[in-house]
């Protein structure tokens, strides 16, 4: 369920346009990420389906969009980030630029 959510924040951070939540999403992404990296084994990590995650978001996704007009047309059908984006386990985050 992390993974989701990390793809759902991301899918906000790059699409929605808003400015004022984007920092409250990127400290939660950096928690997510943190709890995943404590609990991915590679075997674990290698059974990770990106594009299901990515429909899985995309479906938290949709009870945001009602408070930003045409947030789901903007939205690409295919995950747009790869797994290293996701889970950023480098020592700085990853977070994708606002669109």
């Amino acid at each position: 369920m992390l993974c989701e959510h990390i793809i759902e924040y991301l899918l906000k951070l790059e699409y929605s346009g808003l400015v004022e939540p984007a920092d409250h999403w990127r400290r939660e992404i950096v928690e997510w990420r943190l709890q995943l990296d404590r609990k991915l084994t590679r075997s674990l990590l290698a059974q990770i389906d990106r594009e299901q995650r990515y429909r899985y978001a995309l479906r938290l996704l949709r009870s945001f969009a009602g408070d930003v007009p045409d947030l789901m047309q903007r939205v690409p059908a295919e995950c747009p980030y790869s797994l290293d984006e996701i889970l950023s386990s480098a020592e700085e985050d990853w977070f994708p630029r606002a669109r």
